[in-house]
């Protein structure tokens, strides 16, 4: 009895031996000088593994080449964005200044413009921005792990691989739209390895020896990443759970390091919910945002293990129908991981850092605070599950340390290397969805026929197809799943607009408005539909409106000016037009008014020229002919005028 007592002594003493030596180790490591090499001392095996994840991520990701611009988002920050057609100071002061689709990110948006500098509105460029900083992403991502693995180049090569090829991941590199996604995450991840240059170095204790450089070199690509996108405000806080995991001493210089940081994210969260207000949702209650961020919380995990059923929009329940139930116990699976986790703390560190640091950065798109109209989104896993695929991991490395699971380790490997096949495949399918705007939205339909914005969208593409019955079925839809969505009754009011329905148009115009008080652009189509019953000065009222709201919205100086051409007030009419044209690439009949404005004015040959370049914009209009003929004939210039005249009777036969 007395001999097994000494025996249990002697081996639980080993053991907190060999802990200790564990966590001294650990501790050492964290505070060695920082090696500046980003594959310093990678094992030749290791560096091939690296370039295969590399080169499978590519090929997972080639599909997008053949992708079109979709009409979700890429019209604003793309093919109709005036903001991006010049790298002019005016546009870059612009960048910096306004948002674009309720966001402030000038960075991404000076990305955008350097693109259409090369490829204009083919997309080419753009997807080829979007698979790069994918690629030195996958590749930043093994950088930070293997200094937050201590070394361990496997749990590296890891998740590196997951992060690369997971179906998850495929919104935020397949849509044009979220070139914001891969920038702010390339400048976080170097923010971040910054940040554990600085720890090795000797962290708070080393401030005054030079190791404030790896501090501030994170600082300033924090300041780069916020500039590309909001979601970084939530970095400084992942700082504490990798100080958690990293085991160093809760001292006052881990918060003063951390004070510059903070700081930044209060300034640019201030912005973004200054920015984002006009997207908050207010129309569900406290108990159902619970239920909402239990329910995108519970998901992201299972999804991570099981990515099927995918779909770029996933609704929020229908407006006016019952709550589904299991909406209810979303809670307590949430509750039940945050449980375990807690629970795993007094085994290990591992679980209860990787999940904090899910948690931390994807909490502010868990919709406590509703922005927009998805209860969960693919894209905001982008950085997120970086935490979850070190569990793994770093899980897959200690089975091979351990002697009772190491005869497993081998069978582990090969069953990792077939799931990420696997996952590469799904991905290379799931590319192909996000082909066009047809594509993209009947696949969300078919996994969500109750999606508002789906119909909605699909609606505008078969509004802008010229196709208005159909169209208008699928406003009518929208409305139905959606009805608290003011881009809803805006789309059925264009289409009704359209068909000359103007009354049942400006009905809609009004609930767009109501839901939505700055919504210029349905000012702007009110004022139109005004204009077409003859109310000039109720059209004239709603421009204005429109224009109070939006100082460089063209269309609305382009129709205000005919308003003011119908009145007779010819400067204004002139000044309007005059304005939209530098606005925005004209047409020729902008010029077309612009040029009767002049005449109007008496200003003949100002009339003649503005004439002349509706016709160099569309050499078969017609009526710039004719008009110039007019402006010609007014001159005594009798040739010119037979001349247009003639080229008038041969377009008109």
């Amino acid at each position: 009895m007395a001999k097994r007592k000494a025996a249990q002594q002697k081996d639980s003493a080993s053991r907190r031996t060999k802990k200790s030596t564990r966590t001294a180790k650990k501790v050492r490591s964290s505070q060695r000088g920082p090696s500046s090499d980003l594959t310093g001392g990678l094992a030749k095996r290791n560096k091939l593994i690296l370039g295969g994840i590399l080169l499978l991520t590519l090929l997972t990701f080639l599909p997008l080449f053949q992708n079109e611009f979709t009409n979700w988002d890429d019209n604003v920050y793309v093919t109709e964005n005036t903001m991006i057609t010049s790298l002019s100071g005016e546009n870059i002061q612009r960048m910096f200044t306004e948002k674009v689709s309720s966001n402030h990110h000038p960075l991404t948006m000076l990305v955008y413009a350097i693109n259409y500098q090369i490829s204009g509105l083919k997309p080419w460029s753009y997807t080829l921005f979007q698979i790069l900083f994918h690629l030195l992403n996958t590749f930043l991502v093994f950088v930070v792990i293997r200094r937050l693995a201590g070394g361990k180049e496997e749990v590296a090569l890891f998740v590196s691989l997951f992060f690369g090829i997971h179906p998850m991941h495929v919104e935020s590199v397949a849509w044009l739209s979220e070139h914001k996604d891969v920038l702010y995450t390339f400048f976080l991840l170097l923010s971040v390895n910054e940040y554990l240059k600085y720890v090795e170095g000797g962290g708070w204790e080393k401030i005054k020896e030079g190791n404030w450089k790896w501090l501030a070199l994170g600082l300033l690509y924090f300041w780069l990443s916020l500039n590309s996108k909001s979601a970084a405000v939530a970095m400084p806080v992942g700082l504490f759970a990798i100080d958690y995991w990293l085991r160093r001493p809760m001292k006052a210089g881990i918060f003063i390091e951390k004070v510059p940081f903070l700081a930044l994210s209060v300034v640019y969260g201030i912005i973004a919910l200054r920015t984002q207000a006009d997207a908050i949702n207010e129309s569900y209650s406290f108990l159902q945002k619970i239920n909402y961020a239990s329910y995108g919380f519970s998901m992201y995990f299972a999804k991570l293990f099981v990515p099927i059923n995918l779909a770029s929009f996933i609704p929020y329940p229908p407006t006016g129908e019952p709550e589904p139930g299991y909406l209810q116990i979303m809670p307590l699976i949430a509750l039940a991981i945050v449980g375990l986790t807690a629970f795993s703390m007094r085994k290990t560190r591992l679980f209860a850092f990787g999940v904090a640091f899910f948690a931390i950065m994807i909490s502010l798109t868990l919709q406590v605070v509703a922005v927009g109209g998805q209860i969960m989104a693919e894209r905001y896993t982008y950085v997120p599950y970086i935490g979850l695929f070190f569990i793994l991991g770093y899980g897959l490395y200690q089975m091979g340390q351990h002697p009772q699971w190491k005869k497993y380790h081998q069978m582990a490997i090969y069953a990792t290397a077939a799931i990420a096949l696997l996952f590469a495949f799904m991905s290379f399918q799931r590319t192909k969805v996000w082909k066009d705007s047809r594509s993209l939205w009947s696949d969300v339909i078919d996994k969500h026929p109750n999606c508002g914005r789906a119909w909605l969208m699909r609606g505008v593409l078969l509004y802008d197809e010229n196709d208005d019955v159909a169209a208008l079925d699928h406003f009518n839809k929208a409305v139905k799943y959606r009805s608290t969505m003011a881009f809803c009754y805006y789309n059925r009011g264009l289409v009704l607009n359209r068909s000359k329905r103007y009354d049942e148009a400006i009905a809609d115009f009004d609930v767009a408005i109501a839901k939505k008080n700055n919504y210029f652009e349905a000012y702007h189509h009110r004022g139109n539909a005004k204009y077409y019953q003859g109310k000039f000065d109720e059209a004239l009222e709603n421009y204005n409106q429109a224009l109070s709201y939006n100082s460089n919205f063209a269309k609305s100086y382009t129709n205000r000016g005919l308003v003011y051409y119908q009145k007779q007030q010819y400067e204004k009419a002139a000044s309007d037009l005059e304005r939209s044209i530098q606005l925005e690439a004209p047409n020729s009949l902008t010029y077309n008014n612009l040029g009767a404005s002049y005449a109007a004015l008496g200003q003949n040959q100002k009339a003649i020229d503005t004439y002349t370049k509706a016709i160099q914009i569309n050499p078969n209009d017609a009526n710039a002919y004719g008009n110039r003929a007019i402006m010609y004939r007014q001159l005594g210039q009798e040739d010119k005028a037979r001349q247009d005249e003639a080229e008038v009777r041969g377009l008109r036969r």
